[in-house]
């Protein structure tokens, strides 16, 4: 809902899951179906959005988790278990699974600012691999098309 705190990637699982991502080979993370050529812009435009959501869900979880270990980012200060939280209680606080620092070297602040830098741009990457293989197959349909046409004339 969108009421609710969007889930925050805890901070052990940033590196493994990031570098999967950043390693996987463009086109692989969601991929463009030839099922789909006959389908309108619209309906085009709705399937790409929904073949897409659970990478974009991902990332943006991961970005969330890369804003929290960002000392008084949104992230940071919205969450119940940042000490800056007005109902942060440390008895309920569960450790291991976010570590909310108070401060942190710019050094520490660019390294992860560049690793939420490599996911969008990763996911823009796949996006653009994704719009490319769509306007490769419905160009090949095309030729394919014309030929037919021009054969049975």
């Amino acid at each position: 809902s969108r009421h609710h705190i969007p889930s925050i990637a805890p901070h052990a699982i940033l590196d493994n899951a990031t570098d999967k991502i950043l390693k996987s080979i463009p086109g692989t993370l969601f991929a463009y179906e030839t099922r789909y050529l006959n389908q309108s812009k619209q309906e085009e435009y709705e399937t790409g959005i929904s073949v897409s959501y659970y990478q974009q869900e991902q990332i943006e979880y991961l970005l969330r988790g890369y804003s929290s270990l960002i000392p008084n980012s949104i992230v940071h200060l919205q969450s119940p278990k940042s000490p800056k939280h007005p109902m942060y209680n440390r008895e309920n606080f569960t450790a291991g699974k976010i570590d909310f620092k108070e401060e942190m070297s710019i050094s520490e602040m660019e390294k992860v600012v560049n690793k939420m830098i490599q996911l969008v741009e990763r996911i823009e990457v796949e996006g653009k691999v994704y719009v490319e293989l769509r306007s490769k197959l419905r160009s090949q349909m095309t030729q394919v098309l014309r030929q037919a046409s021009h054969e049975s004339s």
